[in-house]
């Protein structure tokens, strides 16, 4: 749609909508990735479970582990939230027990499933669920679906101080696959050793109460994942990541993909096939790297991946970095350590009792989100001319 647009046109554009934007705010010398990492704590997936009847022991013992991950602690170790719904239940006039309009339009979707049905669903504006993965309410896949080695391995670059990390996800195609390896490792090497911070002394960093004392120490590095389309230890992940675009599954059916995850698990528009290359690796190479606007999470490109992780270990001088998930369903998750840095999230009662957290959404997050649509409006347009500008598969 806009393949005849320049880049340098729509950044243009950008600009001037910055500078018109009553929301928009001064640049401070903390890069995007250092600041996303403390401050942008991942927003939570609401998991649904359907059943019919009294909820099997399985299903049950899996929704109980998914909503013991997110245990009122300061830095939950997984952003998810679960609610089961019995469909053969009589509509309820109590709005904390009926099924909510948005959860209704899901089931009216999959009444032919079999029950218990689990659906996790992305987090999203108020009023509306996308579903990020499904599938049968079991042990295995609620494993699966938080949790899983080339997450581990994300969870462990970026706190090792990384500043991104870079998903690339194979088509099955060797000889596209081999060659969007090469580039991409080819133009990451590059970066590495090109790019550097705007200010390395960063002397406005306390404009953000970023301390570089703590944590992971500040640099630009990135690394590169491979990722299989038929892993079975990655089927839910690779499900996540086809999601993140109504059409990706589809326009990425014989063309590898490739995913910028930086902060708390935050995952950029996908670069496809011939998008792969210098221009837009560069791109996107550099909003990571630049410096941060401090601005609301939401007013930044990307999506939030389910990831079961203590992303602020590095600030506690802690040695793991993943959470421990437990061999047995029911066994205790291993407790983890408040850090003053991170935000408290909302408890998982708080959750639990309605999904309003992404249903019925706060006045405040609905008035951010229109002072920050014309930020993202641009910010989508140069992303997506960069990605589909430069032709797929051509």
């Amino acid at each position: 749609m806009f393949s005849n647009l320049s880049v340098s046109a729509v950044v243009a554009l950008l600009v001037a909508m910055f500078v018109a934007a009553p929301s928009s705010v001064i640049a401070c010398d903390v890069p995007v990735f250092r600041y996303a990492l403390e401050r942008w704590p991942a927003s939570f997936y609401n998991v649904i479970v359907f059943h019919r009847g009294e909820l099997p022991a399985e299903a049950r013992a899996a929704a109980d582990w998914l909503g013991s991950l997110a245990d009122e602690d300061a830095n939950r170790p997984c952003n998810v939230a679960v609610r089961t719904f019995d469909v053969s239940a009589p509509k309820s006039a109590d709005p904390n027990a009926a099924m909510p309009p948005a959860v209704e339009k899901i089931w009216n979707t999959r009444k032919d499933k079999p029950l218990p049905w689990m659906v996790a669903c992305f987090p999203s504006i108020p009023g509306s669920l996308e579903p990020a993965w499904e599938g049968s309410a079991t042990v295995a896949a609620a494993r699966r679906l938080v949790d899983s080695p080339a997450r581990r391995k994300i969870v462990e670059a970026i706190c090792g101080g990384d500043s991104a990390v870079w998903i690339l996800l194979e088509c099955g195609n060797r000889e596209k696959d081999t060659a969007a390896a090469a580039e991409l490792n080819k133009q990451i090497n590059l970066l590495t050793k090109s790019m550097g911070l705007v200010n390395a002394d960063a002397p406005d960093a306390d404009l953000a109460g970023i301390d570089y004392e703590e944590g992971p120490k500040l640099r630009i590095g990135f690394s590169m994942i491979r990722l299989r389309r038929d892993d079975p230890a990655e089927s839910a992940f690779v499900k996540m990541l086809l999601a993140t675009e109504s059409d990706l599954a589809e326009v990425t059916a014989d063309e590898p993909a490739v995913f910028t995850v930086y902060g708390q698990g935050r995952a950029m528009l996908a670069l496809v096939g011939k998008g792969i290359g210098a221009d837009n690796v560069g791109t996107y190479a550099g909003f990571v790297c630049g410096p941060c606007s401090c601005q609301v999470k939401t007013q930044n490109p990307g999506v939030d991946l389910l990831i079961a992780a203590d992303w602020l270990a590095p600030f506690r001088d802690a040695p793991a970095v993943t959470v421990p998930l437990p061999d047995v369903i029911g066994a205790p998750v291993k407790p983890v350590a408040a850090a003053a840095t991170q935000p408290v999230a909302p408890t998982s009662a708080e959750l639990a009792g309605t999904i309003s957290h992404f249903v019925i959404g706060p006045v405040l997050r609905a008035v951010l989100l229109t002072l920050g649509g014309l930020v993202v409006a641009g910010v989508v347009l140069v992303l997506w001319v960069a990605r589909r500008g430069s032709g797929i598969g051509a």
